[in-house]
C-alpha cells in the first residue's frame, strides 16, 4: 500500500468523511422506521424507542449500521429479540458501502485529495406479526 492510501496520508491533512448515499436495499419502507446506529448511539434509549414503536403498532423496524457501528447494531437487535420472548424475528443482510473521504491539506501548498474506500454495513430487519 502506498503512502497516499494509508494512515500516513493523514499527516498534514484534515480528514472529512462525506456522508454516503443510502444503499437501495435500505431505502425501502418509511424513513421513520429506519434507525441508524453509530458508535455514539445511546443503546438503552434506542432500545426503548424501538420497543415503543413496536408497541404502537409498527410491524417492522430497520436497524442500520456502518463500520464500527455494526457490532452495536447487532447488539441492539439481539437485545430486542431476547426481551420480546420470541415475538419479534430478525432478518440480517450484510453488504459493503463505498464511502468518500476528503483530505483537506493543513498547508496551502497541497491540493485537496479525495479517497474512496469500502466499509462493511449491516441492515437488520426487526419484524413482528403481533405486538410486543
Amino acid at each position: 500500500m502506498d503512502d497516499s492510501e494509508g494512515k500516513g496520508s493523514r499527516l498534514g491533512y484534515e480528514v472529512r468523511r462525506v456522508k454516503p448515499p443510502l444503499p437501495c436495499e435500505w431505502s425501502s419502507g418509511a424513513a421513520a422506521d429506519r434507525l441508524f446506529v453509530t458508535r455514539k448511539t445511546n443503546l438503552p434509549a434506542l432500545l426503548e424507542e424501538v420497543e415503543k414503536r413496536m408497541a404502537d403498532g409498527c410491524k417492522e423496524v430497520l436497524i442500520l449500521g456502518l463500520g464500527v457501528a455494526i457490532n452495536r447494531a447487532i447488539n441492539l437487535a439481539l437485545q430486542l429479540e431476547r426481551k420480546s420472548l420470541g415475538l419479534v424475528q430478525l432478518s440480517v443482510n450484510t453488504s459493503s458501502v463505498e464511502v468518500t473521504d476528503e483530505l483537506k491539506p493543513l498547508l496551502d501548498d497541497c491540493d485537496l485529495t479525495v479517497r474512496q474506500r469500502n466499509v462493511s454495513a449491516v441492515a437488520i430487519r426487526v419484524f413482528s406479526d403481533c405486538r410486543v
